[in-house]
């Protein structure tokens, strides 16, 4: 009975949960404005290199020339997806002058201010005599100079020349059940911020993008943290683009888990869906054709996964002690990683067939003790060679994608893959309304292990995208563990508020797990997530 009673009130707890965020969604749309002319509302199956493409079909500087300013001009929509290339459908972009107009404008040159520099200073530049500094001519020589002269250019300070954007957001969390353990808490606060910093000159051929993020959370130490996710300098030369610095890459076409993304560490304290990633250094190498590109990457340091501490809910029982961190490389962190990849078209199918060799990301995770004797989980990394495989067609409303990869490392040589496809429904009972049909099948190779929970699952899903002016979209799915019947809910929800915010709300449910299921430490954690940011 008392089992019973506490089922049913936290059943209670998820349906009132339910409401309160339709209320929300409901209130969001009350103080909706409309967006600017000159969007591009994207559709199913369109990333950003084919929009990029249907702009510039034969000039590749000026394709990746637009998709940095098309990211840069639409922060709140390429936040929370962790490849920059990759679109909701249903979203609005917008789109750079130099796109709409197709020609060239002042946009990608330097912001400068005017200045009257005297004839007679000129005049001594043209001679030979030069100032001390080409940035502060005119604040050297108008002191001994009237007003009288010609207009010339003066640089701003290098903070200055560029553009911040970015966001703050604020965070609940929001937990149905009591834990299995400790701690055993009912609502989590925390509040992030993600500021850009983005420069570019040389007619957009160089740039710089600096992009640090941070966290203070509530109730887990190690969730407060900080960490540059971006801190880079990009040059582009003819058919070639040299990227050097701390980036971000992402690969991958389907839409529960995604195997072959393996250059950026994950940052596993910020979310349990793995979408987050560490800031990675590297050099990175893109030679740029009308059928495709090849990147190469080298990584000279390696990031070790986050695990959330002893103060957090969502973790293993066991703690994970980082700070007891295993290699098989003599190297440890320092051991240098190689990555490359293939990516294009062939008709309505692309591809990516990507390689890597080096330390594996998602470590091995064996029990220990800490000096105290306290039983704690201590990861291992390995060294591994991994090769990748990305397919995606559209065929009609249909979009068919998969993932596949074949490991070897030093315990088994195995393979992994997930395939399915999203089916689209266009303006579903007369309305501007899309619904996309979402089914995928994973099966992995490996053994029950904490980093390989879904072996042979099936996901289902569907995406809602209403079309609107808010690009209000929902997202909703679920796994089902095919062998015992474990399965999850996952809800992920979005509405923007105005041109400057945007609420996204997550709903994460667990049942059926058994004792020997990876996640079963997690059954007692089902969580209502809600962020509200703002974008500046």
């Amino acid at each position: 009975m008392v089992k019973a009673a506490a089922q049913v009130q936290a059943s209670t707890q998820r349906v009132a949960t339910f409401v309160l965020c339709g209320l929300i969604f409901c209130i969001s749309a009350v103080h909706a404005e409309l967006l600017d002319d000159g969007t591009w509302e994207v559709r199913a199956g369109e990333n950003l290199n084919f929009i990029a493409n249907t702009f510039f079909p034969n000039q590749p500087e000026q394709r990746l020339r637009f998709r940095q300013a098309v990211i840069h001009l639409n922060p709140e929509i390429f936040h929370d997806v962790e490849h920059p290339y990759f679109i909701r459908p249903g979203e609005r972009l917008r789109l750079p002058a130099f796109a709409l107009d197709k020609q060239e404008t002042d946009t990608s040159e330097e912001p400068i201010d005017s200045v009257v520099v005297p004839r007679e200073a000129q005049s001594q530049t043209q001679q030979g005599t030069k100032p001390s500094s080409d940035v502060d001519t005119a604040q050297e020589l108008l002191p001994e100079f009237g007003v009288q002269g010609q207009t010339v250019e003066k640089r701003r300070p290098f903070f200055m020349r560029g553009e911040w954007s970015g966001n703050i957001s604020p965070q609940i969390q929001v937990f149905f059940e009591d834990a299995q353990g400790e701690p055993d808490y009912t609502t989590n606060l925390s509040i992030a911020a993600e500021p850009e910093y983005y420069l570019e000159w040389d007619d957009g051929k160089q740039s710089v993008t600096f992009v640090p993020f941070g966290r203070l959370d509530q109730e887990d130490s190690r969730r407060t943290h900080f960490d540059i996710r971006e801190l880079n300098w990009l040059n582009i030369a003819g058919n070639w683009e040299w990227r050097v610095g701390v980036g971000k890459v992402f690969w991958g076409v389907t839409e529960f888990i995604h195997l072959v993304d393996i250059i950026n560490q994950t940052d596993a304290v910020e979310n349990i869906d793995d979408e987050d990633k560490l800031g990675q250094p590297m050099v990175q190498a893109t030679w740029l054709q009308d059928w495709g590109s090849l990147q190469l990457f080298v990584l000279p340091y390696f990031r070790e996964r986050t695990f959330p501490g002893k103060g957090s809910r969502l973790r293993t029982r066991l703690v994970v002690d980082i700070d007891q961190a295993e290699y098989q490389s003599g190297a440890r962190e320092y051991h240098v990683d190689v990555a490359a990849r293939v990516n294009g078209t062939l008709g309505a199918l692309d591809y990516g067939v990507s390689q890597f060799i080096g330390t594996g990301r998602d470590p091995e995770l064996r029990v220990g003790t800490k000096p105290t004797g306290t039983p704690v989980l201590i990861p291992r990394y390995v060294q591994i060679l991994q090769t990748g495989l990305e397919l995606q067609a559209i065929v009609g409303d249909w979009l068919w994608k998969l993932e596949a990869i074949y490991r070897h490392d030093p315990n088994e040589d195995f393979f992994a893959s997930i395939g399915g496809f999203e089916r689209t429904l266009v303006g579903v009972f007369e309305t501007a309304i899309d619904v996309g049909l979402l089914a995928e099948y994973s099966y992995d190779g490996r053994d029950d292990r904490l980093n390989a929970p879904f072996q042979n699952d099936l996901f289902l899903g569907f995406r809602m995208t209403f079309n609107d002016v808010q690009s209000t979209q929902i997202l909703a799915g679920g796994s089902i563990d095919v062998e015992n019947g474990a399965n999850t809910v996952r809800v992920e929800a979005s509405r923007r508020i105005g041109e400057n915010w945007k609420l996204n709300l997550e709903l994460q449910s667990f049942s059926n797990v058994g004792e020997k299921d990876p996640l079963f430490d997690l059954e007692n954690d089902d969580f209502v997530q809600i962020d509200l940011g703002y974008f500046f």
